[in-house]
């Protein structure tokens, strides 16, 4: 009778074990699918700020060229330093861009 115990304890500890491992396997493969979404939302991310990045330049050329008025660039390349979420101290570049014209 004590052998049957045995053994039957013996089956409910190898089947604990056995969910034990699954569990763990899939809690693996949930972290990497998360890493692998955090990785392509940075990687938007980047690319966003790249562009913003890009049509700020544009922007400053137009203005450096004449073919924006000071009001208009500033106002554009206001929304743009919202959008990348540029303290004031940056924004202080755009102001010497007229002082230095």
């Amino acid at each position: 009778m004590s052998e049957f115990f045995l053994y039957a304890g013996g089956l409910i500890i190898a089947g604990l074990s056995a969910v034990a491992i699954y569990l763990n396997w899939r809690l693996y493969q949930v972290k990497k699918q998360i890493k692998a979404r955090e990785a392509e939302v940075e990687r938007q991310r980047q690319l966003g700020r790249q562009h913003l990045n890009q049509s700020i330049q544009i922007i400053c050329r137009a203005l450096l060229d004449g073919q924006v008025e000071y009001a208009e660039a500033s106002l554009r390349v206001s929304k743009l330093m919202d959008q990348l979420s540029v303290g004031g101290s940056a924004r202080g570049g755009v102001y010497r861009v007229r002082q230095v014209r």
